[in-house]
């Protein structure tokens, strides 16, 4: 058996849900990670929790944060066709405590 098919069998089982954040322009959060972690063989799910048009040390910044209510009702989706088991959660950027809070309940 090949190292590579080592690996693969060693993250069977592995599901990775990545609550970063998202920009149109530029490398950051969700939009860095995911690939590398699928190229590893990881099964992800993702949830942006901003969806910005660029990196915040742009002048302008123009996009949504997702609120911690849905949050809430994504993951509430998830559980209702019961998809929600990860092995891992990766975070990133949290727009407000309350948000990273919600985050602590999935």
């Amino acid at each position: 058996m090949s190292v590579e098919e080592l690996l693969q069998k060693e993250r069977e089982g592995i599901r990775v849900l990545s609550i970063q954040s998202h920009v149109v322009s530029g490398y950051a959060g969700n939009k860095c990670s995911i690939f590398p972690l699928q190229l590893h063989g990881f099964e992800v799910d993702f949830i942006n929790s901003v969806q910005f048009s660029n990196h915040t040390a742009y002048s302008h910044i123009r996009g949504q944060r997702l609120t911690e209510k849905e949050l809430e009702e994504l993951y509430e989706g998830l559980k209702l066709n019961s998809i929600n088991r990860y092995s891992h959660v990766l975070t990133g950027y949290c727009g407000n405590p309350t948000f990273l809070a919600k985050i602590v309940e999935i």
